[in-house]
């Protein structure tokens, strides 16, 4: 191998890459605007790039662009028009050009990153106020299931103070839940030691509402 590395850079050409993926992008949204009758498959050559072994030098970046776009449009995307097999928002064009600007930047959010931090502490806020909570204290996570998980924890802390340091031990903790309850739920018990035997799927009425009475009918096992 070469004692000099090549550049992660992409040096002279990072104004021309930018460019070509401004029309990829400005193009993707125009084809959002309609619907499409069939949902296309990957071409023979992107299979065959998707087949090799990993590479040794660098990839031409435009034609690596070229790729992902393919690779993207014959993904599941829900962007598009009567797209309605999944829950997950569409996306919008502030949203994906706000995701450029900050992994530009990749702030670390672990501990505390400045103005970032006090970005997430304002759109908590104002997220709480939207929905009526009288709590505004909070932190976005990557998604639902980490949300969960996240929240689970801080419970099972409650339930089992300093179970976070010391485990739960031989306690048995039960976890109830909605019958239709996200399956994150049940991952997020056996993550945390409870054990997804120990989760109760509680019936729901008309409402989707949790039926307290059931509670008593040998879902307390």
């Amino acid at each position: 191998m070469s004692s000099i590395e090549p550049s992660l850079s992409l040096g002279a050409d990072r104004d021309k890459v930018l460019l070509h993926a401004a029309e990829i992008v400005s193009r993707t949204w125009a084809e959002f605007d309609a619907a499409r009758d069939h949902h296309p498959e990957p071409s023979a050559a992107l299979l065959a790039v998707l087949a090799e072994p990993m590479p040794e030098t660098p990839s031409d970046p435009i034609e690596s662009l070229d790729l992902a776009a393919e690779a993207l449009d014959s993904s599941l995307t829900q962007a598009r028009p009567r797209y309605l097999a999944y829950i997950g928002s569409s996306g919008l064009e502030i949203g994906a050009l706000g995701d450029l600007l900050a992994h530009s930047h990749d702030p670390n959010l672990a501990i505390y990153a400045g103005a970032a931090s006090d970005i997430e502490t304002q759109a908590i806020r104002w997220l709480a106020q939207f929905l009526g909570y009288s709590s505004d204290f909070g932190f976005f996570t990557s998604g639902g299931t980490i949300s969960n998980l996240t929240a689970l924890a801080a419970a099972r802390e409650r339930a089992l103070p300093r179970s976070r340091v010391t485990g739960i031990g031989g306690h048995r903790l039960a976890l109830y839940c909605s019958a239709e309850a996200h399956y994150s739920v049940k991952r997020a018990a056996e993550v945390l030691g409870l054990g997804s035997d120990h989760v109760r799927a509680i019936p729901i009425d008309e409402h989707r509402r949790m039926i307290p009475g059931e509670l008593a009918c040998g879902y307390c096992r």
